[in-house]
């Protein structure tokens, strides 16, 4: 919250939180539209590393959930707060599936860390955007799709100065990889891709700066007439440049 002494000051109940979250429900049963649970910030699908393997079933970085782990994390974070009790505000959207997972994370957090309370503000697309800007929130519910084909797509942004860092991360260490895999390791592609792994999992397991939840899936309805429409992981999701009609 722009810097401000917060209960998320504390890694261990960063890391409650992390661990406290069943995704496998939330993905399955919550949104039931072909989403997959993710423990990981770069998608799978995205990119491939020099030895033709998917980035995700290279590294398989994140924090796996599990709620005795976030019971214990919770009971250190207590120490470390000096507080038995605190509250979150959990800044989402007011529409869609965004108000479902919010009542489900919220759930899943005050069920699994006793003495956590959840208050979500639901707000308007550009108002939240405004206090995401601001960074007038505790966390906030949000979503990327990545720009190009390569991890740096999702993990740049979260150095220190960069404009879609609106949370008060800052690691040096993690600065420096980034700015390692951008520059001097773009000519060796294995040291470039090591370089991104690490970035990511310190990202999400040392210093557990977000919580991914799931890897969003596209559902799409098109007649068996339409043919040739090329569908990507990366914008524009679909060309049409070669695409025609057959006739029935």
């Amino acid at each position: 919250r722009g810097g401000q002494d917060t209960p998320l000051k504390s890694k261990k109940l960063r890391e409650a939180i992390a661990l406290s979250i069943d995704k496998k429900n939330l993905a399955n049963v919550i949104l039931n539209d072909g989403s997959k649970p993710a423990d990981y910030l770069v998608p799978k699908g995205l990119a491939n590393g020099p030895d033709g393997k998917d980035f995700q079933e290279t590294f398989k970085n994140g924090i796996k959930p599990d709620a005795k782990k976030a019971a214990a994390a919770w009971e250190e974070a207590k120490k470390e707060l000096g507080k038995d009790q605190v509250t979150i505000e959990f800044l989402n959207y007011d529409t869609g599936n965004a108000k479902k997972v919010g009542e489900y994370v919220k759930d899943q957090i005050e069920k699994n860390l006793k003495g956590v309370t959840v208050n979500i503000k639901l707000q308007p697309f550009k108002q939240k955007l405004k206090l995401e800007s601001e960074q007038d929130y505790d966390i906030s519910y949000g979503g990327w799709s990545p720009d190009y084909a390569d991890p740096m797509t999702y993990l740049d942004m979260f150095e220190s100065n960069h404009s879609h860092n609106q949370m008060s991360y800052s690691d040096a260490k993690y600065d420096e990889m980034v700015k390692k895999a951008g520059g001097e390791l773009m000519s060796d592609a294995k040291k470039r891709w090591e370089e991104l792994g690490k970035a990511e999992k310190l990202l999400l397991e040392q210093d557990v700066a977000l919580v991914p939840l799931y890897q969003n899936a596209r559902s799409y309805v098109m007649k068996p007439t339409v043919k040739g429409v090329v569908k990507h992981n990366i914008s524009p999701e679909y060309s049409f440049k070669w695409a025609y009609v057959t006739e029935k």
